[in-house]
């Protein structure tokens, strides 16, 4: 109930000249940078799976792991910032 969607939200109120309205896009569109920007959600379900099989070995799998969910939290404050500044 405390809750919104702000993606959709988002979309229905702002247009931008991207090819998609996912959170990459946008966030990149408005100055937001990826640590890995190489690295998208597959991409994490793939290392955690190679992160799980060898802890020990592949530590650095985590962190990339880690630094895209943090990046994701970060670009949607970067979004919603950007949005309350231009909402008229």
């Amino acid at each position: 109930e405390n809750m919104i969607d702000i993606h959709q939200v988002f979309t229905n109120s702002f247009v931008f000249p991207t090819y998609k309205n996912g959170l990459k896009d946008i966030a990149n569109y408005i100055g937001y940078t990826w640590k890995h920007p190489d690295v998208d959600g597959t991409e994490c379900t793939a290392l955690y799976f190679q992160y799980i099989e060898n802890p020990d070995k592949d530590k650095d799998k985590l962190q990339k792991i880690l630094d895209y969910n943090e990046d994701d939290c970060r670009a949607l404050m970067k979004v919603k910032e950007w949005m309350q500044k231009h909402a008229s």
